[in-house]
């Protein structure tokens, strides 16, 4: 995985569990995965244990005699014999690519393969990392008890609890175990990943900037779990954004902005960011449900806040705007409580003078 996985995740999200992604360039499984010349698999053979989504019974002749070997391994000796012989491969590595379940891999931990070698490619991965992708519990927790280095960063200083987050798909509940298990062990919760371009990201950045993560019925446990265990809330990003703002324009989740307040955070807030100013309330200013914006307002946000800066008024730039999302219903909100309709846009025109032209009779009601 790569640096710029990381600033791709402020536009897209990013991959999850039960998507089709490689998991590294030492051994493609979408291209090269193999069955294991022992038997098919079948749900009561591999009952128990989480299966490979990335599988594919197509056999290439390389990893073929490759898998039988493999499959010839029965302790530490015929164990070395194979790692001589495939000097390109790390054998749980190995095992996690190229057999249906996690099984295999569990099984070769038993006979002394190294819980932390690394991929021989330039991703430089390790075994705890690829189980925390694919949602391999059982192999995670066995890695862990044989002293797996759970802060152990691959080439782009990617550890294993960011690499967890590929796992946090809708409703996958073996995610949040999978982050439970990473924590207790020790992984840090207040690592700075660092993109292409010099961003720093925290994991709550990157959970928030997930498309995956933040639609799923789960992120807001984990957002609080990782919180829990000391992921820092207050944080300010080095262009100046706090951590709820993320949290508003990148998911609308009320649940995670109403925890963060009652943990402290003032949902009065004004920030700089890159020189230009922002409140909560403007973050809300594309969120057209308005739930996160009524609850600002209740805890008293000022509704006569800017969009940004002094340039331009919250509402003006709700109902007429350069990127064409017009929030209609929170020109209305901030009408309804009080916002100075007099206010006025680059062409002197009022929230009413736009509404007027753009035929919003809802809006128009609001006219004293």
């Amino acid at each position: 995985m790569k640096k710029i996985i990381i600033t791709a995740l402020i536009l897209i999200s990013i991959i999850s569990c039960n998507s089709k992604k490689t998991d590294n360039t030492e051994a493609d499984a979408n291209t090269n995965a193999v069955n294991t010349n022992n038997a098919e698999a079948n749900t009561k053979e591999y009952e128990g244990y989480a299966a490979n989504i990335y599988y594919d019974a197509s056999l290439s002749e390389v990893y073929a005699q490759a898998i039988a070997d493999f499959n010839l391994i029965k302790d530490k000796a015929s164990l070395d014999e194979w790692q001589s012989k495939y000097t390109d491969e790390t054998p749980i590595m190995f095992a996690i690519n190229y057999y249906p379940t996690e099984e295999k891999a569990i099984e070769i931990i038993n006979y002394g393969a190294d819980v932390n070698e690394r991929t021989a490619d330039f991703v430089k991965m390790t075994p705890l990392m690829s189980a925390s992708r694919r949602g391999y519990l059982k192999l995670l927790k066995e890695l862990i008890k044989n002293n797996a280095d759970v802060n152990a960063k691959d080439y782009d200083g990617l550890d294993a609890l960011l690499h967890a987050v590929d796992c946090a798909a809708d409703d996958n509940e073996v995610s949040i175990l999978i982050f439970k298990e990473l924590i207790n062990a020790g992984a840090k919760v207040n690592n700075i990943y660092i993109g292409d371009e010099g961003e720093d990201f925290s994991i709550l950045d990157i959970l928030m900037n997930s498309n995956n993560i933040m639609d799923s019925k789960l992120n807001f446990e984990i957002f609080k779990l990782l919180t829990e265990n000391g992921a820092d809330i207050k944080r300010v990003n080095k262009n100046g954004t706090p951590v709820i703002a993320n949290v508003i324009r990148k998911t609308h989740n009320i649940d995670i902005v109403k925890y963060l307040v009652s943990k402290g955070i003032d949902p009065k807030m004004k920030y700089t960011e890159n020189g230009i100013s922002y409140s909560l309330l403007s973050d809300t200013v594309y969120d057209e449900s308005t739930e996160i914006a009524k609850y600002l307002i209740e805890q008293w946000a000022d509704v006569n806040v800017p969009a940004y800066s002094k340039e331009i008024s919250l509402m003006i730039e709700a109902i007429d705007n350069d990127i064409s999302v017009e929030n209609t219903e929170l020109v209305k909100l901030l009408i309804e409580n009080g916002a100075d309709t007099s206010a006025v846009n680059e062409e002197g025109k009022t929230v009413f003078d736009i509404a007027r032209e753009k035929g919003y009779d809802d809006i128009l009601a609001l006219e004293k």
